[in-house]
């Protein structure tokens, strides 16, 4: 061993580096242990030494480089538990936006469906009715056979535009007479038919 290699070489800037590392790590326990052992080392060193002749010489040196590496260590462990905690507390708050959103993305689809079911309810409420419409006016019409009897040499094309339609037509025979009409309502489909 020799006091130049100890204090002034290669370990003093080891030590430094190892514990600024720590301090990246964001690790508060891990920077101060690296403090805490780099001035332990030197304290044992220090010992060591005493009974040499040469101990009294670097007794203060080594005294400093011991209480600078506590230091050193504990305000890398500092600084890094202040980053940590900085860190956190922006992904608590960002997690807390995304919750915040995610609860009302979930409002708005549940919403949504609600208002497809009423709308899907109301539809085939709808639907019902135009549908029973059309029973009712297929009822009002003359039978395709009634119309083949009286008029043998025609046909009736009755297209619909929407399931009840605006146009109707009739016929009826009044002693040798047949009387045929087509009658088309203002509108279509619904309001034709409702005319």
């Amino acid at each position: 061993l020799s006091y130049d290699n100890i204090f002034n070489g290669p370990p003093l800037f080891l030590y430094i580096l190892f514990i600024i590392i720590s301090s990246l790590h964001l690790n508060f326990r891990l920077s101060v242990y690296m403090g805490l052992v780099s001035a332990m080392e030197y304290i044992f060193l220090l010992f060591y030494f005493m009974g040499n002749e040469m101990g009294g010489t670097y007794f203060p040196l080594m005294m400093f480089k011991g209480f600078f590496f506590i230091i050193c260590g504990v305000i890398s462990g500092l600084v890094s538990r202040k980053i940590k905690e900085s860190v956190l507390s922006s992904l608590e708050s960002k997690n807390e936006l995304i919750n915040t959103l995610d609860i009302k993305v979930k409002e708005k689809t549940h919403e949504i469906e609600k208002q497809n079911e009423l709308l899907a309810e109301k539809n085939k409420s709808i639907t019902d009715s135009i549908n029973y419409a059309k029973r009712i006016q297929t009822a009002i019409l003359p039978p395709d056979k009634i119309v083949k009897q009286y008029l043998p040499d025609c046909f009736v094309l009755y297209m619909p535009k929407d399931v009840v339609s605006g146009d109707f037509y009739f016929v009826e025979k009044l002693d040798s007479k047949v009387i045929f009409a087509a009658v088309d309502c203002t509108g279509h489909g619904v309001p034709g038919a409702l005319m």
